[in-house]
C-alpha cells in the first residue's frame, strides 16, 4: 500500500490512503471515513419496484395504473439488470439457504396447481403475482453491491409506507366501530401487519440516520402509529406488542436507554392517539370465550380446524395455490348446503400457517416454518457482529431491525392469509442481501489483512 502499511483491522485513514469501504461490496460502519457507493440506475429501479409491488403506488396515483406502471417497471428492471456487468451482481450471489427454501416453496406451488381445486385461478396468480415477487426478490439481492444499496431499499420501503398512509388518511373511511374501510388493496388487518413490520425498520434510521433522516423517520413513525390505530386490528396489536418486547429485551445492537426511549415514544403515541373504541376492541382479547371467532362455523377457530382437515385429506399437494376459499365452498363439511339454495361462505384461511399447509400440503407448512426460522437465525447472527474496536456496525442494527420485522410478520400472519405476501419475500430478500454484504465485507477484510501480512514479510526480508 502506498503511504504506509495498515495494521490488521485498520480503517482506510489508518492505511494511509483512502479506500472505498464498499469497493468490494463493503459497508461503511460508524467510524469509517470512506464514501459509500452511490445508488445507480439499477438500484433506483429496484427501489421503484418496491414502491409498486408492496406499496401499490400505481393504485395511490391512478395515472400510473393507466400507464401499466407495475408491468412497465418490471420490464425495465429485468432489462437493466441483464445489461449490468458488475461481477458483484451475478445471479450466483443470490445463493443462500433462505433462497433455496423460497425456490422449494415455489416448486411446491407449481406442483399444487396440477391438482388444484381451482386450477385456472391458481395458475393465473402464480404467473401474475408469485413469479414476479420471486423475480424482484432475486434481483434485489443480486443488485446489492454494498450496505448503502440495501440502506436505499429499506429507506424506500419506509417512504412507501408514508406514501400509502397519506392516501389512507385522505381517502379511507371508518366503520361504526372506528376501523378503517375502503383501503386500497389491503384490508385493515393486512395494513396493521405492514405497519407493525415497518416499525423496527424505521428505528434503524432513528438511531443511525443523519439529522434530517432521523426527523423524517420520526414523522413516518408517528403516521405509522396513527394508521395502525385506525386499523383497529387485534392481530396487528399482538404483532406490535411482540415487536415492542423484542425491542426492549433483545435489540442488543442499540443501547438500552435508546431502545427503552423508542418503545416509550411509541407507547405515548398510542395512548395519546388511540380512542376508547380501540382499547375496547383490544380488551376483548382478554375474553376470547365469548368472541365470535371462537363460535360458529364461520369463526376462525372452525375455519382453522377445517383447514387442518384439508391438509390431512391432501397431505402431498394440498387443495392448490390460493385455493383455500374454493375448498371452503366445494369440499368442506357444509358445502353441500348450496345444493339446497343455502349460502356458504367461501372463507379465507385467516392463518398463514394453516393456509400454506392446506394449499401446498404438509411439506409446504414445514418449508414455511423453516423459512421463518432460518430468516430469524440469519438476521440474529448478523445482529451480533461488532467492529474491531467493539462498536456496533450499521449492519448489526439493521439485522436486528429485520428480526423485529420477521417477528411482526409471523405473529400477525397467524391471524391472516399472508403466506405468500409480497412484503414477506422482500423482507427475506433484505436479509439475504445483508448476509451477502457482510460476507463481502469479511472477504475484503481478510484480503486486506493478508496484504498487510505479506507487506510485513517483504519488509522483514
Amino acid at each position: 500500500m502506498r503511504g504506509g502499511l495498515a495494521r490488521p483491522g485498520a480503517g482506510p485513514r489508518d492505511a494511509g490512503q483512502p479506500r472505498s469501504a464498499e469497493a468490494g461490496g463493503l459497508t461503511g460502519s460508524p467510524g469509517l471515513t470512506s464514501a459509500p457507493l452511490k445508488a445507480d440506475f439499477l438500484v433506483w429501479s429496484v427501489a421503484v419496484a418496491l414502491l409498486s409491488y408492496v406499496w401499490r403506488v400505481h393504485d395511490v396515483f391512478p395515472i400510473l395504473g393507466k400507464l401499466k406502471f407495475s408491468l412497465m417497471i418490471t420490464g425495465i428492471l429485468v432489462f437493466v439488470y441483464f445489461l449490468d456487468s458488475d461481477r458483484r451482481r451475478k445471479l450466483e450471489t443470490v445463493r443462500h439457504p433462505i433462497s433455496t427454501v423460497v425456490v422449494f416453496i415455489t416448486a411446491l406451488i407449481a406442483i399444487s396447481i396440477t391438482t388444484s381445486l381451482n386450477r385456472d385461478f391458481s395458475f393465473n396468480l402464480f404467473v401474475k403475482d408469485h413469479l414476479r415477487n420471486i423475480l424482484l426478490m432475486a434481483i434485489l439481492v443480486a443488485s446489492v453491491r454494498g450496505f448503502n444499496d440495501l440502506r436505499v431499499y429499506v429507506l424506500t420501503f419506509i417512504v412507501g409506507s408514508l406514501i400509502f398512509n397519506q392516501n389512507v388518511l385522505r381517502t379511507a373511511s371508518l366503520d361504526g366501530g372506528g376501523r378503517l374501510i375502503d383501503v386500497l388493496y389491503y384490508d385493515a388487518n393486512d395494513l396493521a401487519m405492514l405497519m407493525a413490520m415497518t416499525v423496527p425498520l424505521i428505528l434503524f434510521f432513528v438511531v443511525r440516520g443523519r439529522p434530517a433522516t432521523k426527523m423524517f423517520a420520526v414523522l413516518c413513525l408517528a403516521v405509522n402509529v396513527l394508521v395502525f390505530l385506525r386499523a383497529g386490528s387485534r392481530g396487528g396489536f399482538l404483532g406490535l406488542l411482540a415487536v415492542g418486547l423484542y425491542l426492549l429485551f433483545q435489540f442488543s445492537a442499540v443501547r438500552k436507554p435508546t431502545r427503552f426511549a423508542a418503545v416509550g415514544v411509541i407507547a405515548v403515541l398510542m395512548m395519546t392517539l388511540a380512542g376508547n373504541q380501540f382499547w375496547g376492541t383490544m380488551g376483548t382479547l382478554l375474553n376470547l370465550q365469548g368472541d365470535y371467532n371462537m363460535q360458529g362455523e364461520n369463526g376462525r377457530k372452525a375455519v382453522w380446524l377445517r383447514g387442518i382437515d384439508y391438509m390431512m385429506q391432501r397431505p402431498v399437494t394440498g387443495v392448490g395455490f390460493q385455493a383455500f376459499p374454493t375448498a371452503e365452498g366445494t369440499i368442506s363439511a357444509h358445502a353441500d348446503r348450496q345444493m339446497y339454495g343455502l349460502g356458504v361462505k367461501w372463507s379465507a384461511a385467516h392463518n398463514s400457517f394453516i393456509q400454506i399447509g392446506a394449499e401446498l400440503g404438509i411439506s409446504g407448512l414445514v418449508a414455511f416454518l423453516v423459512l421463518l426460522g432460518y430468516a430469524v437465525f440469519t438476521a440474529q447472527r448478523l445482529g451480533q457482529r461488532r467492529n474491531p474496536d467493539g462498536s456496533v456496525p450499521d449492519e448489526a442494527v439493521m439485522a436486528q431491525g429485520l428480526v423485529g420485522a420477521v417477528i411482526a410478520y409471523g405473529v400477525c400472519g397467524f391471524f391472516l392469509s399472508q403466506a405468500y405476501a409480497c412484503v414477506s419475500f422482500m423482507l427475506f430478500a433484505m436479509i439475504v442481501a445483508l448476509d451477502k454484504v457482510c460476507r463481502m465485507k469479511d472477504t475484503e477484510s481478510a484480503r486486506g489483512n493478508m496484504s498487510w501480512a505479506h507487506g510485513t514479510i517483504r519488509l522483514r526480508g
